[in-house]
């Protein structure tokens, strides 16, 4: 009878798991058909249970700083599928907050690239900001800060900024050991670096053949605060796969980077001129991404249903799980409520999978580990 006792524990314990596994899965994948709709990937609305499921969503949302996307959509939903009076209250105060915090950054932008204009420096927009004019609205896109990649003598550009701005105004990231500093600008001798030495090579070279046009393409910023240089979707489209794959391997790959590299992808091809393609293809093979990107073209066709003709290579199962996981499990991150064992044995898994997988970044993290311990200074710069 004790055995008896111990197998129906048993039992409803893994019952349980499964039903609570199911309605995370189903949660998620409510979570994906609102974002879909929410940029336009998908044109019929969820079906979300009006009492109890919004609640859940919010708490998506909130994770994945996606409020302000969501909430332009929920405008556009038969009144059936709508949330609570409560609940979209709630959205709309989430959504604003996120706004405000955005506005300011494009007036901010343009002020120090001015600055820096007058100087005779070449200025162009990078990274968040210039992501968020491919959203259905350019406040949707969650920003914190405003990043610039600049063309000049980085001695220079320091001693200017020391002169003319406080430390909590602008930074510089030092292109050795690159750190973010705690700021609303930074500045940018290269857009990134990557932990492999010979792949630094290869970008500091690629960054060069493509400067010029990167500087001279100006666009517009809303608000009419005035234009700014910003990448080409010809640039973006590599450049944005280098970023997205550091944010992968520093444990910080968010929802939005996926978001950004759909939204990317369809707008390349919708513009794209004969040969571009190709030309991106063979970039991201000479900078050896390829593995991943065929693996983020996976996870990209499963979660927002990018089409196969928008996809700039062939999708990939192979190594996608570990991508899922870094998004949606924060695989990268330590969770606050789990024990420092299980934390520490994700972190060894994880590292595990990396070395396994990723090879060349892994063993040349240990080159700039070394020099950080050596002098000092930090890699994690994105």
């Amino acid at each position: 009878s004790i055995l008896s006792l111990y197998l129906s524990a048993f039992h409803f314990f893994v019952v349980t798991l499964q039903c609570e596994t199911e309605m995370e899965t189903n949660k998620l994948e409510q979570f994906l058909h609102l974002m879909r709709y929410s940029i336009g990937a998908d044109s019929t609305p969820p079906d979300i249970d009006r009492d109890s499921g919004w609640g859940d969503m919010y708490d998506f949302l909130w994770d994945h700083d996606a409020a302000a996307l969501c909430f332009e959509a929920i405008a556009r939903m038969p009144d059936s599928k709508r949330p609570t009076l409560n609940t979209t209250i709630c959205m709309a105060i989430l959504s604003r907050s996120r706004e405000d915090a955005v506005r300011p950054l494009y007036s901010r932008c343009m002020q120090v690239a001015r600055k820096l204009a007058t100087q005779g420096f070449y200025v162009c927009l990078i990274n968040s900001l210039p992501m968020a004019l491919l959203y259905p609205g350019p406040l949707q896109r969650h920003c914190t800060v405003v990043d610039l990649w600049v063309c000049g003598d980085n001695r220079k550009v320091m001693d200017f900024v020391s002169k003319n701005f406080t430390a909590t105004q602008v930074g510089v990231c030092d292109p050795d050991f690159p750190m973010p500093p705690e700021c609303c600008v930074r500045l940018f001798s290269y857009p990134t670096m990557m932990l492999s030495s010979s792949v630094n090579l290869r970008l500091i070279d690629w960054f060069g053949k493509h400067a010029v046009d990167q500087f001279s393409n100006a666009v517009d910023l809303p608000g009419g605060v005035g234009a700014i240089a910003t990448p080409t979707f010809r640039f973006n489209m590599v450049y944005m796969l280098l970023r997205t794959y550091r944010c992968f391997f520093a444990g910080k790959l968010a929802f939005l980077n996926l978001v950004d590299y759909h939204l990317l992808m369809v707008a390349f091809f919708r513009d794209a001129g004969p040969g571009e393609a190709d030309a991106v293809r063979a970039d991201i093979s000479h900078l050896g991404l390829t593995r991943f990107a065929r693996s983020l073209m996976y996870v990209l066709g499963e979660t927002l249903h990018t089409p196969a003709s928008s996809m700039i290579v062939p999708p990939s199962r192979k190594h996608s799980g570990l991508i899922f996981s870094e998004v949606f499990c924060r695989e990268g991150m330590s969770r606050p409520h789990a024990g420092w064992l299980l934390t520490a044995w994700r972190a060894l898994r994880r590292r595990y999978l990396f070395m396994l997988h990723y090879p060349s970044e892994t063993f040349g993290a240990l080159w700039f580990r070394f020099g950080e311990l050596l002098f000092g200074k930090t890699t994690d710069c994105l």
